[in-house]
């Protein structure tokens, strides 16, 4: 049976885009380690091909497992899958929702669903069982580095706990800008990548700042 996605306060936070094992054995090291941690299985500088993320070790490391598709076809992802277990599959790009309900039910994981923030807001037949906010840029599906307009998240969370779906957002979060966002709106989840990198590395005093402004009381 898949583990359900809850609604959570304070946020939870997945860290996106790992991809070698010293990012890993960081994270171990972590009192409360981020909630869920992203490998992107599709063209990105971030990318982590099947091959390698079978060497990755994960110890004691309790994160929840995301794998992050592009448009993939099921061949690809049953190959993924065949090289490692995921917890989640995240679909970015043009998935439609009855190609994430043929995921659902093919693999009986739970899916994170990217939508653009200031596109329609589909009113029946929502098949994810996370909803994922992201920057949309000509040409690119996530880790752009910049902000939405967050008011389209007024948009969204109404609709979004009327269909009982766990809200998330992504697009240039930082420590920096974390804590605007959440005194501002709602939201059950934090997706960051860039925002915790320096010179495209993943940056442990970033990623502890981060979680540090999240799980902080607001004020």
């Amino acid at each position: 049976m898949k583990k359900a996605v809850s609604f959570s306060q304070p946020p939870t936070v997945k860290i996106c885009g790992i991809r070698v094992q010293e990012t890993l054995d960081a994270l171990q090291t972590l009192p409360d380690p981020p909630e869920y941690i992203g490998f992107v299985f599709a063209a990105s500088r971030r990318e982590i091909t099947p091959d390698v993320f079978s060497t990755l070790r994960f110890g004691t490391l309790k994160s929840r497992k995301v794998g992050v598709f592009v448009n993939p076809t099921l061949a690809f992802i049953d190959h993924v899958l065949d090289h490692g277990a995921l917890d989640m599959i995240q679909l970015s790009g043009d998935a439609s929702e009855t190609w994430v309900k043929t995921v659902r039910e093919r693999y009986g994981l739970p899916v994170i669903k990217t939508y653009r923030p200031e596109g329609r807001i589909p009113d029946r037949g929502l098949e994810a069982d996370v909803i994922l906010l992201d920057t949309s840029l000509p040409g690119q599906y996530g880790g752009t580095g910049k902000t939405f307009d967050w008011s389209h998240i007024e948009r969204w969370r109404p609709m979004t706990l009327k269909w009982g779906k766990p809200l998330w957002v992504a697009g240039g979060i930082h420590a920096e800008n974390v804590s605007t966002l959440l005194q501002a709106y709602v939201v059950d989840g934090i997706d960051v990548s860039s925002g915790v990198e320096t010179h495209g590395q993943k940056d442990m005093s970033k990623i502890k700042a981060l979680l540090e402004a999240v799980r902080k009381p607001l004020g």
